[in-house]
């Protein structure tokens, strides 16, 4: 129920008064279980983001945004691969739907190496 917001929220066995749950906490708990999953509902959610990661991401409004870097020295150099950082969001959503872009990228990148190995 901490989804809904402008409301209030009360549990017996937790609480002592009701408390008022804001439409912007409601979002924020909705996106932070979009990204954790919830066991109770049997949503595993985004793999490889746990609570603090969320909480950063949700509380600094940050989102994950490819770039490639090319390497200059070393054995790799003038090759490149693509890595990520964190780039300011204005929303919310777009910082869910960039967790899941990097893990999607990081799991076909995996999936690629393995079928060369394979073949």
């Amino acid at each position: 129920m901490q989804t809904k917001g402008n409301s209030y929220l009360f549990n017996p066995a937790k609480d002592l008064e009701p408390r008022f749950i804001s439409k912007s906490e409601a979002d924020c708990f909705f996106m932070k279980q979009v990204l954790t999953g919830d066991v109770a509902d049997g949503y595993p959610g985004c793999p490889n983001v746990g609570d603090s990661l969320v909480e950063e991401l949700l509380s600094d409004r940050f989102k994950f945004e490819p770039y490639e870097q090319t390497f200059k020295s070393g054995p790799r150099k003038g090759t490149s691969e693509i890595r990520w950082q964190k780039v300011p969001s204005s929303s919310m959503w777009d910082i869910v739907v960039s967790c899941y872009e990097k893990m999607v990228y990081l799991k076909a990148l995996q999936f690629s190496r393995l079928v060369v190995l394979v073949y």
